[in-house]
C-alpha cells in the first residue's frame, strides 16, 4: 500500500511539474551574464535572448554583474528562485572560484544547474603585436630572458587562470600576474603594453588580431582552429597544454527538471539556427554540439575533475 501511495504522490508531482513547464514562461526572463557588457558571455546571452524572446513571447532582459571574478553574478543566481526565471550565461571554468579564492559561501559549480551549452571553443593564447615572439615557445624564450618585464592577465577563480599560473610555474617563467574582471578590460591594457599574454576565447581579440594590433601565441586546441589557421597549437610547439572554453546556460539549484528540459531543448534550437551558426564561427566562437542536461553533467564533472589538478599544479588547494 505505501509503496502504491508513494507512486501515486510521484505521478502527481511529476504532471505537476509538466503542466507548470506547460505553461512556462508567463513573465520575463533575466539571463545574468557575471562580466561588464562586451564579451564573450555577453555576446553568447544577447544573442540567445534575441532568439527566444519571439519564442517565449516575453521579454528575456540581460542584466550584467561584473564583479568578483564572475562570482558576483554567479552567487546571484545561486540564490534565486528556482523557477526558470533566472539564469546564468557563463564559461564552466568561471564557476570554480572556490578553487582559487578561500571561504566563499556558495560553492557554484556543486549548486547551479546546468541548462544547455552555448558555444565551445579552444583557448587561444595572445598577446599585444608589441611582443617580440611569434609564438608561444618564442614568448617562453623571450619571458626566461627578460625576468619582471612582462605582465599576464589573470581572471581571479576562473579555470584558464588556474592553468596559465600552474604553466608560468611549470616554465619557471618570472611574470607579474595582474588581475582583471573582463575581457574588454583585458583587451584595452594590451592595447597600452600593459598586459603581454592571456589565455582567453578566441572571439575576444579576434578584430583586434585582425587588424595587427594584437597577435597569437598559440591554439590550445588538439588542432588548429579554422578561425585562426596559422597559428599552431601549444602541442605541436612542444607543450602538453589541451583547454576549451565551454559557455553555458545555468539555473538556480531546486530548478524543476521539467523547466530545465524545456529551456534546454529551446536554446539548443535557437543556437543551432543557420544565421546563429554562421555569426559564431565568423566570431571563431562555434555553436557547442547540442547536450541534455544531463550528458553536460557528466562532462562538467571530468572538467571539474581537470581543474582540481591544475589548482595543485599552480599551488592553489582547494577551499
Amino acid at each position: 500500500m505505501k509503496s502504491l501511495i508513494r507512486g501515486v504522490v510521484t505521478a502527481f508531482a511529476l504532471a505537476g511539474t509538466a503542466a507548470f513547464a506547460q505553461q512556462f514562461p508567463t513573465k520575463p526572463i533575466t539571463v545574468v551574464v557575471p562580466n561588464a557588457p562586451g564579451g564573450p558571455n555577453d555576446m553568447f546571452a544577447r544573442i540567445m535572448a534575441a532568439k527566444l524572446e519571439p519564442i517565449f513571447k516575453q521579454s528575456v532582459i540581460i542584466d550584467n554583474k561584473a564583479g568578483g571574478g564572475t562570482y558576483t553574478g554567479g552567487e546571484f543566481v545561486a540564490r534565486a528562485a528556482p523557477d526558470g526565471y533566472t539564469l546564468l550565461v557563463n564559461a564552466y571554468g568561471g564557476i570554480q572560484p572556490h578553487l582559487f579564492v578561500k571561504g566563499l559561501p556558495v560553492k557554484l559549480a556543486e549548486v547551479l544547474v546546468p541548462v544547455a551549452p552555448l558555444s565551445e571553443v579552444p583557448y587561444l593564447l595572445y598577446g599585444p603585436a608589441t611582443v617580440p615572439a611569434k609564438d608561444l615557445k618564442e614568448f617562453v624564450a623571450y619571458a626566461k630572458a627578460n625576468p619582471k618585464k612582462l605582465n599576464v592577465a589573470v581572471y581571479p577563480g576562473t579555470a584558464n587562470s588556474l592553468e596559465m599560473i600552474g604553466f608560468l610555474k611549470e616554465q619557471n617563467l618570472d611574470v607579474a600576474q595582474i588581475p582583471y574582471s573582463s575581457t574588454a578590460a583585458i583587451l584595452t591594457a594590451m592595447l597600452r603594453d600593459e598586459i603581454h599574454i592571456y589565455n582567453g576565447g578566441i572571439s575576444g581579440p579576434k578584430a583586434q588580431m585582425d587588424e595587427g594590433k594584437i597577435k597569437a601565441f598559440a591554439v590550445l586546441g588538439e588542432k588548429r582552429d579554422p578561425a585562426v589557421p596559422n597559428v599552431p597549437t601549444a602541442k605541436e610547439l612542444g607543450y602538453d597544454w589541451v583547454s576549451s572554453v565551454y559557455y553555458t546556460v545555468f539555473a538556480p539549484p531546486g530548478t524543476p527538471p521539467a523547466i530545465v528540459k524545456f529551456l534546454n531543448e529551446k536554446i539548443n534550437a535557437v543556437m543551432h539556427e543557420p544565421d546563429v551558426v554562421e555569426r559564431l564561427e565568423k566570431a571563431g566562437s562555434p555553436v557547442a554540439p547540442a547536450a541534455t542536461p544531463e550528458q553536460m553533467a557528466t562532462r562538467l564533472k571530468r572538467e571539474y575533475d581537470g581543474l582540481v589538478k591544475a589548482a595543485k599544479l599552480a599551488g592553489i588547494e582547494p577551499q
